[in-house]
């Protein structure tokens, strides 16, 4: 959101801002401090969803919306009713997720299904939604747009000692220390259940090693917590939330992403983020990763569900110096190509100018 606001041009684009949450937040202040129309409408149970509808109704209205783009299942519910009721005849959102609501929620599909319907158009994060939206809930493909994430890399490579510094002593780093990344919620899908015991492994010929565990907040935390059992407590750091994430990638030796299918990623910003940051990553295909990560090539990548890789993978990052600089400076190459936030910028442009 701040990107938009901050790159949009704004000559062009006259922006306002309906926020559905209970209370302030960060972003809310920020479209608060620049001058921005903005309207919070709490929403508390399934009248309220109604309600919310209603009163963006006046809002939208004031400020003659042109274009409305929504993001996340409530504001889309929220934010396309009331378009379609006022008129706008651009009504947008990103969808973010690919296929969990049909493995998990009937109920879920239902409601994509019908915010597919009062969507105008439908920005796809990548090929991995595109596949859902077409062959599994039927959207006409002349609706999507498949519009990458845009990621502004200056926060991910252009980070000071100072930062990196600070964050080492925060999480009490040792510069000698091997230290092992990954960012990722407490989720099954993500496949904490190979990585850990793949670190494991690798802590019996690096005693000092450090696994960080970033986002570290979600339902399988039980589980997580169960398979870090016998791995001391001065190797493993779980962090919750960390905002100066360029300073965490900057800080770690190798990053592990395998999430346990191809599918089960509907983008995965974290490929992306590491390969900016130059950190050379052991990676399983799925989302976005499915598109143009290569084996060797801008990263090791290692077939999903299996421990063994993970930890060859590792040692394999630890000891060749060439591969290591390969993966690197091809990843960097290639995520440059394709993630700028301008190219993103540019995209979104061209689609609410149609």
């Amino acid at each position: 959101m701040e990107w938009i606001c901050t790159y949009l041009d704004k000559e062009k684009y006259q922006l306002s801002f309906i926020f559905l949450n209970k209370s302030n937040t960060e972003i809310e202040n920020f479209v608060k401090e620049r001058g921005y129309p903005y309207k919070r409408i709490p929403i508390n149970g399934k009248i309220g969803l109604i309600l919310a509808v209603l009163k963006s109704i006046p809002f939208l209205l004031k400020n003659k919306t042109d274009i409305i783009h929504c993001q996340l299942l409530i504001s889309n519910v929220v934010g396309l009713f009331a378009g379609l009721l006022t008129g706008v005849k651009k009504r947008i959102f990103t969808r973010h997720h690919s296929i969990a609501n049909h493995e998990d929620s009937p109920k879920a599909v239902f409601i994509d299904k019908i915010i597919n319907f009062l969507a105008t158009d439908i920005v796809s994060i990548c090929k991995n939604v595109d596949d859902v939206l077409i062959n599994k809930e039927h959207v006409n493909p002349k609706k999507i747009h498949t519009i990458n994430h845009g990621f502004l890399f200056e926060e991910y490579e252009n980070v000071s000692e100072q930062h990196i510094n600070q964050f080492k002593e925060k999480y009490h780093i040792n510069n000698n220390d091997i230290v092992i990344g990954v960012v990722s919620r407490y989720l099954k899908l993500k496949g904490l259940q190979y990585i850990i015991p793949a670190f494991k492994e690798v802590l019996s010929k690096h005693p000092t090693a450090k696994l960080i565990l970033a986002n570290a907040l979600g339902p399988y935390k039980n589980e997580v917590h169960e398979l870090l059992k016998g791995i001391p407590k001065q190797n493993y750091i779980e962090i919750a939330y960390e905002r100066d994430m360029g300073a965490f990638y900057k800080s770690i030796d190798v990053y592990i992403h395998t999430p346990i299918d191809t599918k089960c990623e509907a983008f995965g910003q974290t490929y992306v983020e590491a390969l900016i940051a130059k950190i050379p990553s052991v990676f399983s295909l799925s989302g976005i990763a499915n598109e143009f990560i290569v084996n060797n090539r801008n990263a090791i990548v290692v077939p999903h569900k299996q421990i063994k890789p993970i930890i060859d993978a590792i040692e394999l990052i630890l000891a060749n110096t060439e591969i290591r600089n390969t993966i690197v400076e091809n990843g960097y190459n290639d995520v440059k190509e394709r993630f700028q936030l301008a190219k993103m910028i540019i995209a979104l442009e061209k689609l609410y100018d149609q």
